[in-house]
């Protein structure tokens, strides 16, 4: 609550991001404006409980090389 939200591919690419993560209820323009923008995106799928969010957590954590803080995250999760 406490990061603002940017609304809009132009309002994302004015924060020059490294990486834009996205879910796959990200609406599609958005998507394309970012694409075509040359962002790299990690899309998440899938919101069906504990499982999905371990896997998000690794998935965010390898985009972002840091592989052992996203086990160490699920850890204390779990």
């Amino acid at each position: 609550a406490s990061l603002p939200r940017p609304a809009g591919a132009e309002a994302i690419a004015a924060l020059s991001p490294d990486l834009v993560i996205i879910a796959e209820f990200t609406a599609a323009e958005t998507r394309a404006a970012i694409e075509q923008l040359g962002i790299r995106t990690l899309e998440l799928r899938g919101w069906n409980g504990f499982a999905d969010y371990r896997l998000h957590v690794g998935e965010i954590a390898t985009a972002l090389d840091a592989p052992a803080l996203g086990d160490a995250r699920v850890a204390r999760f779990d």
